[in-house]
C-alpha cells in the first residue's frame, strides 16, 4: 500500500470514528432526557465552572461545548465562551445564537457552566492568572 493510501485510509477511520462517538453521545442524550420538549430541558449549572467569589482574586477564561437540541446534536456543538476579570465575582457569558429577535451575540442570557438544552457541557480550553487577564480585552 502506497503512503498516501495509507494517509486516506487513517483520516477516513477517524471520521468515521468521530461519527460514531457524536452519534453515541446524541443517542445518550435522547434518551437521558425526560420526555418533553426543548422547552423543558435542563438548564442549570453543571458544576464546571470554579466558585468565581471563591476565586475572586484570580482571572479566568473558559470555553465550553455541548450538543445542541436534537438529531443536530449528531455533528453540531453550541460552543460558548465565559470570563471574569481578577477581582470580579460573576462571570460574563458570550455566544452566538441564531434565532429569535434582537442581538445574535448575548451575553449573560445563560448560566455560565449551564446545560445547553439538557446537554451536559464540556469544558475545551480554561486560562487563569495573568494569561487569562491579558486575554479579556481581545474577547
Amino acid at each position: 500500500m502506497t503512503s498516501i493510501k495509507i494517509v486516506c485510509l487513517s483520516f477516513f477511520c477517524i471520521i468515521l470514528l468521530s461519527l460514531a462517538a457524536s452519534l453515541a453521545q446524541a443517542m445518550h442524550q435522547r434518551d437521558s432526557t425526560e420526555q418533553g420538549g426543548w422547552w423543558s430541558a435542563r438548564r442549570d449549572s453543571a458544576g464546571l465552572a470554579p466558585d468565581a467569589r471563591k476565586n475572586s482574586r484570580l482571572a479566568i477564561v473558559q470555553v465550553y461545548a455541548a450538543p445542541t437540541w436534537g438529531w443536530k446534536g449528531v455533528v453540531a456543538v453550541h460552543p460558548w465562551i465565559i470570563f471574569k476579570r481578577a477581582g470580579e465575582t460573576d462571570y460574563n457569558r458570550y455566544e452566538v445564537i441564531s434565532w429569535g429577535a434582537g442581538e445574535k451575540v448575548r451575553r449573560n442570557r445563560n448560566t455560565p457552566d449551564g446545560y445547553w438544552y439538557g446537554a451536559k457541557p464540556r469544558l475545551l480550553v480554561e486560562h487563569r492568572g495573568p494569561a487569562a487577564q491579558a486575554m479579556i480585552p481581545q474577547i
